[in-house]
Formats: C-alpha cells, structure tokens, sequence
C-alpha cells in the first residue's frame, strides 16, 4: 500500500464596520422626525491552500514524505464593498408613519461599465386607520393598519464574475527537455459590462387583530421587476475561451402574496391553544432577455434547465414523453424502430418490433424549479402555564426537480436500477430509462411537492425551587424532534435536497445526502 495525504487549510477573515448618526426632532405637537444617516465598509476574503502526495514513506503521515505525484493549489478571493445610506421618517400622532431612504453602494466586483456608485432608494407608509375617530368603532376590531412601501435592492457580481484572469498550468513540448510554463483562460470568461442585478419592489398589504387578539394577521401582495438579472450563460467552443460568461439579463417579473392568520381561541390559566398558519404564493417570468454584444440573447441553456423569455427562470425543458405501450407484450418498452429525435438515432431493425415510445418533437415545458406555493401550520399548546408543547407542519408545492440520482443510476454506467431494461419493472418506471437512451430526462424532472411533519417540540418550565438549587433564576427542559415525517410522491430520498446552492436557478437532487431525523434535549438556564 503505496499511502496518499491530502491537506486542506482554509482562512476566511471578514472586516466590517458600520457607523450611524441618529436626529430626533419634534416639528410639532403631533409630528416627529427621526433623521439616520451612516455608512458601512466590508472586506471579504478567502484564503485556501490545498496540497497532496502519494507514495508515502513507511512511518510518515505527513506531505513532506509523499514522493510522488504531488500537487498545490492556492485560493485567494477579496471582496471590498463601500456603502452609505440615510434615512428620514416622519410620524404623526403616532399612527401615521413615512420613512424614504436612500443606500448607494460601490464594490470591487463591479464591470468597468458600473463603476461607481448604485443606488437603492426607498419608501415605506404605515397608517393605524382604526384609530381615526371617523373610522367605524367595532367591538370585534381591536386595530387595523395599511401598509404600503416601494424599494430597490440589488446583488453584486461574483468574484472576478466581471475579469477574465488566467490559470498557470505547464506543458510539456516534444522537443524540450522539461515541462514549460504556460497560462489557461479561467472561468467563466470575465464581463467588463457586467453591473448588479436590481430588483425594484412594489407591496401592499394589512394587518388586524380582533376578538380582544385571540385573532390577529396580515396578508402583502407584492410585485417585482428585476433588471440585470446575473445569469451564466454557455459560450461557443469556437471562440477559444472559457465555456461559461455572466451576463445581465434584461426584465425578469415576479408576482406574489403572503400571509399569516392566527387563532388563540382558549387562553385561560389552565391551557392556551395558538394555531397559527402562514402562505406565500410565488410566480416568475422572463420578459426580455435583452442583448449581449449587440445581439439578442439566445434561450441560455444549462442542462435540463433554460432561461427562455416567457417562461419561469430556470424552467425545465425537455421533450415530453408523449405516449409509451408494450405493443409486442414482451414486457420491455422498446425504442427499436423509433424515429430519430433531435439528430439521435435509435436502433433500425428490418422486421422487427414497433417504436413502442413516442415523444414530442420539439423541447417543451415542463415546470418551474422554485415552489409556487408554501404553507406553514404551527400548533401551541400550553398547560398549567409550565408545559409548552408545540409541532409545525410544512407544505410545499408548484414545482419540479430534477432526479438526477435516479437517472444515473440507471443510465449512467451502473444500469442496475430499477428503470433499466427489467421485466419485473412497470411500464411506467421502464419508460424513463428508455426515453433517456433517447435524449429526453422528462421521466426523471419529478413533481418536488411535499407535506412535512418538520418538528415537534415539548419545554417545560421547571419550578422556581429547582432552578434555585442549580443557582439559577430560572430553569427550562426542551424536547424536540426534527423530519420525523415526510408524504410525498417524488422518489429520490427527499424533494428539499439539492446538489448545490441555487446559483443560476439550477436545482437537481444529485447523489445528495437528505435531512436527518434529529432529536435534541436542552436545558436552559437563566441567571
């Protein structure tokens, strides 16, 4: 046994500092304004050494005894972000309330076209309508407030997402006698236009609480144009460069509402029970992808997903599974004798069985990777005013993932799945396999909705006396249990798992490890 080491130092330091001067002032009997302004300076960075050897001298576990195949590979990042910000709010009799404010930022991260400073303003009102002594005196009503606010806010480039920089690599010559030095492009390719992504937001909403607060809630609408959406798009390999470039998309749209409603309808000294429930509806759209280089961008492509003016970004596209029957019944979907699809030929056979799949012609939609829709229950019990026990139930739905677990497993070189060319499997799981020999993942962008039995809980109070003994003011146990249930008809191991962060809206389950079911004791103390 020859021995390998490999050694992974990593250092991220952040600086940060952040200062603010706050004037209050009384214009008039009933008007105060409340004046802020400050600034912030961040300084981001990330340091990483990386270093492996192999062929370890025997008794040593330590690089410096690897005598082969040794390699080094350093990381440096830095991110300095610049702000400032002030703010004025104006508030009358206590009930009616204007804030506008103004941020503007400059980073290091920033294409030479935004340098400069980008500026998010903003401005949010709060009216207490029922306490005017014109609005209606309701016995049920305790308070009702309107609110309406309107702001920008942006995300900066990635770093070096706007610099294209270079890799040193070495290359070996016939003719030379030794490796030389060369450069690689690195990736993605750098976009000196590249600017931040701005999201402008519109919102309205309201907030209540009734029945002496034993009902209270709000509910928002809200609406969002973002501009200069950061999106990676693929490059032509005919241009000698990286495969992948940022680029500021256009006009992506988003519109939605969110909510909460909450019931208390026994609250004595002896029990209170809370039910509170919340939702978010969400839905997005690619209006215009805008140009790149003077030239409209294409549909961007990356993997199964797309970002296509008129659609959610990031949607799945593929070619659907139109149709599929074991016309033969010998118990296998065939694509023998099917019709070339997208330049993809099946296997011809003079004589032999019927194309026993049929799919769309062309690519079409499939789904959306983010939820559309979101529900939270959240139950509360309390008795004798010692003993809380509580549970939350989640709900999910409106959106695909991509299986890609399940797909390779059964295409990719390990065909012993459960899709693949198996008799004793349904039609209905046999199909996916089959269509993917054909060029489609349509069997494998799966319906990603889901309730969960995310936590249960249980704290009780412990008596004065016992935490005294502990010396302390007050004492608490907590018992809880996370993901002890999930309903679902996704197949991978859990719809929320995800192979990497969403960046670039890509969302596919790959060899992904799911939550754990995790069960926690704390004692807290207070002194």
């Amino acid at each position: 046994i020859e021995g390998s080491r490999f050694q992974s130092k990593s250092y991220i330091p952040s600086l940060s500092a952040t200062g603010s001067l706050t004037g209050t002032f009384n214009l008039t009997d009933g008007i105060r304004s409340v004046t802020t302004a400050g600034g912030q300076y961040l300084n981001e960075q990330t340091r990483r050494t990386d270093a492996s050897g192999a062929v370890l001298l025997p008794g040593t576990s330590s690089l410096n005894g690897a005598s082969a195949r040794f390699t080094v590979n350093e990381v440096n990042q830095q991110i300095v972000t610049v702000a400032g910000f002030v703010e004025q709010r104006f508030e009358w009799n206590d009930r009616l309330f204007l804030t506008t404010a103004l941020r503007f930022d400059d980073a290091s991260v920033f294409g030479n076209s935004a340098a400069g400073w980008t500026y998010y303003p903003s401005i949010t009102s709060s009216y207490v309508i029922s306490e005017e002594n014109w609005f209606p005196k309701l016995d049920w009503l305790n308070t009702l407030r309107l609110r309406a606010a309107y702001g920008r806010a942006g995300q900066r480039p990635g770093f070096r997402q706007s610099q294209t920089f270079f890799n040193p690599v070495s290359v070996n010559i016939t003719d030379a006698s030794a490796n030389l030095p060369a450069v690689t492009i690195g990736g993605p390719v750098g976009n000196a236009f590249l600017s931040p992504e701005i999201t402008a937001e519109t919102e309205a909403g309201f907030e209540f609480s009734a029945f002496n607060a034993r009902l209270s809630g709000e509910f928002t609408g809200f609406r969002r144009n973002t501009t200069d959406l950061l999106v990676q798009r693929t490059l032509a390999p005919s241009l000698g460069v990286a495969a992948n470039q940022f680029v500021n998309l256009s006009l992506m749209r988003t519109r939605g509402a969110e909510g909460s409603i909450t019931v208390r309808p026994i609250d004595n000294d002896k029990i209170r029970f809370e039910q509170n429930v919340t939702f978010t509806t969400f839905a997005n759209r690619i209006v215009d992808l805008g140009t790149a280089d003077g030239q409209v961008i294409a549909p961007i492509v990356f993997g199964t997903q797309q970002f296509r003016a008129g659609f959610p970004a990031g949607g799945y596209f593929q070619r659907r599974i139109l149709s599929y029957s074991d016309l033969n019944g010998d118990g296998i979907i065939s694509r023998v004798n099917c019709p070339s699809y997208g330049g993809l030929a099946n296997p011809q056979l003079v004589g032999g069985p019927r194309c026993e799949i049929v799919l769309s012609d062309s690519l079409d939609y499939i789904g959306q990777p983010l939820p559309a829709r979101e529900m939270a229950f959240n139950t509360s019990i309390t008795l004798f005013k010692s003993l809380q026990l509580t549970a939350l139930v989640n709900y999910r739905g409106g959106n695909k993932l991509y299986n890609n677990t399940r797909e390779f497993r059964n295409n990719g070189g390990f065909a012993n799945g459960p899709d693949f060319w198996d008799r004793n499997a349904p039609l209905s799981d046999q199909v996916k396999s089959t269509a993917r020999a054909m060029g489609t993942s349509d069997g494998y962008i799966e319906d990603a909705s889901f309730v969960r039995l995310s936590e249960i809980a249980g704290t009780y109070t412990l008596p004065v006396q016992w935490a005294r003994k502990m010396r302390a003011a007050g004492a608490s146990l907590t018992i809880g249990a996370r993901n002890l249930a999930l309903w679902t008809n996704y197949t991978g191991f859990d719809p929320e798992v995800l192979s990497a962060t969403n960046s670039n809206f890509g969302t596919q389950d790959f060899l992904t490890a799911p939550p754990v079911r995790r069960i926690t004791a704390r004692l807290n103390l207070t002194f």
